[in-house]
């Protein structure tokens, strides 16, 4: 690709600022759903609202967490690069939309929770409908990273051949991964809903095992 069509400088600068800030907007909007969540009532306790709102409370929880590891990895892209260009703008801006998007699909995945927990109800699709936006938003992050190891112009050459591309390729790795393992966990969410809320936990190891994956590819370099 010409090197015409990647923008850098200060309009580069902008866009990776746009980016954060949708992120964190979108990140705190997270905390909506539980600033809702009525105070005790009469001989309630605080951890009898706790209890009834278990399912809102690990949702944020979830979400939070895998938020926060996706801005970390898309910054480890963008740190990685000079510039974009329109595919890279265009994957950009859907990997943001889906990131604004997700409050919804968390509340609705915390108030299908609450159900669960108290009478053992389905989460009549909210639970892989969650997942498969997690998906999607990890699928484009692994999309971004492969386009920009693959484009030229966009890479940092002092970076990629300090590195190899080692950054990019751990972070397009890393988004497949978790990628898959959001599509798991929102199948298993159809059929074993109990047992679909505790299976987050395994990506705290996928996690674990990717950042090594990273290393290594950095100190094979």
């Amino acid at each position: 690709m010409a090197d015409e069509k990647i923008t850098s400088g200060r309009a580069f600068d902008r866009f990776i600022s746009f980016s954060d800030s949708v992120t964190a907007v979108a990140i705190t909007l997270l905390a909506l759903s539980l600033v809702n969540i009525a105070a005790p009532q009469g001989e309630q306790s605080v951890w009898d609202v706790i209890t009834l709102n278990s399912g809102a409370i690990w949702a944020f929880a979830i979400t939070f967490a895998v938020v926060g590891t996706m801005w970390k990895s898309h910054a480890r892209v963008f740190q990685s690069i000079q510039g974009y260009d329109h595919p890279m703008f265009l994957l950009n801006l859907a990997w943001l939309a889906l990131i604004v998007l997700l409050p919804w699909p968390a509340s609705l995945y915390g108030t299908s929770g609450n159900s669960v927990h108290q009478n053992g109800a389905p989460l009549s699709g909210a639970g892989l409908f969650y997942w498969l936006v997690l998906a999607a938003i990890s699928f484009l992050l692994s999309a971004m990273s492969i386009h920009a190891s693959r484009t030229p112009g966009l890479r940092d050459e002092a970076e990629m051949k300090a590195h190899q591309g080692g950054t990019v390729r751990g972070a397009a790795v890393r988004g497949l991964v978790f990628t898959v393992a959001c599509i798991f966990i929102g199948i298993a969410s159809l059929f074993a809903p109990i047992v679909a809320e505790w299976l987050p936990l395994i990506l705290v190891p996928i996690g674990i095992f990717t950042n090594r994956y990273q290393r290594e590819q950095l100190r094979s370099t």
